[in-house]
């Protein structure tokens, strides 16, 4: 037999699978032709993502950092605008992709992580694997998702896609405090500044703090615990200063 931890490997392995081939199913002509398709053909993607991925790549391609985006009216902030996410990790697929390309690989990505950290979240809480993957399909072809990606707002998707994460993190920290989970919640929510939608990240910071509130409630280690969440708050600022200042 597979053993204890098999099984356990085999009840994340086999719904994470199906979800991805949810995912990619939707997405399958944009992700798997060459004509230069996008997820969205209008909205965000057409008059914002578009010029704008082209112009931050072409500069960081040139060794520099575009604070400033001179096409745009008489000149505008690049890196200051946040939704150029020009700071943020995963926009180095821009860099190794067709624009398009990488358009598409980037809603995928974020759809697939979005989805598998529901899942993740919810069996902490102890359902049913059936419900973890119910639960994660649903988020991910929900209209507050579905929407966004039919519109174009990459980084509201980007943003969305970690909240969950931070949920377990908050969970696994009111169990018990730990550095581990601290650092994980610090880059958590350094992931969502540097994926560039504020109002997404104001929005989620005030669910997550609510629901901070029975956890640190029901916490053993309260002042353990109040260390851990300030840390969540003061390492993002400190680790992506350079976006926020701009």
């Amino acid at each position: 037999g597979l053993g204890e931890s098999g099984r356990k490997a085999a009840r994340l392995v086999i719904p994470a699978a199906l979800l991805a081939a949810i995912v990619v199913g939707l997405l399958a002509r944009p992700l798997l032709t060459d004509r230069g398709l996008v997820p969205s053909a209008g909205g965000d993607i057409r008059r914002y993502f578009v010029p704008a991925r082209s112009f931050g790549v072409e500069q960081i391609l040139q060794g520099n950092l575009p604070l400033w985006n001179p096409y745009t009216y008489a000149g505008t902030p690049f890196v200051g605008t946040f939704q150029s996410s020009i700071l943020y990790p995963f926009d180095v697929l821009y860099l190794v992709f067709p624009l398009a390309r990488a358009i598409s690989l980037e809603l995928a990505l974020h759809l697939f992580l979005l989805g598998l950290f529901v899942m993740l979240w919810l069996r902490g809480h102890r359902l049913h694997p059936a419900a973890c993957w119910l639960g994660s399909v649903s988020v991910v072809l929900g209209a507050t998702t579905w929407l966004r990606v039919l519109a174009g707002a990459i980084t509201v998707v980007d943003t969305l896609a970690w909240v969950p994460l931070l949920l377990l993190v908050i969970d696994r920290l009111g169990d018990r405090p730990s550095p581990g989970w601290t650092l994980t919640g610090i880059a958590v929510l350094s992931l969502m500044v540097l994926a560039g939608h504020p109002p997404t990240l104001l929005m989620a910071a005030f669910v997550v703090g609510l629901y901070c509130v029975p956890v640190l409630l029901a916490s053993r280690e309260k002042r353990r615990l109040l260390g851990a969440l300030a840390s969540l708050v003061v390492g993002p600022v400190l680790l992506t200063a350079i976006q926020l200042w701009t």
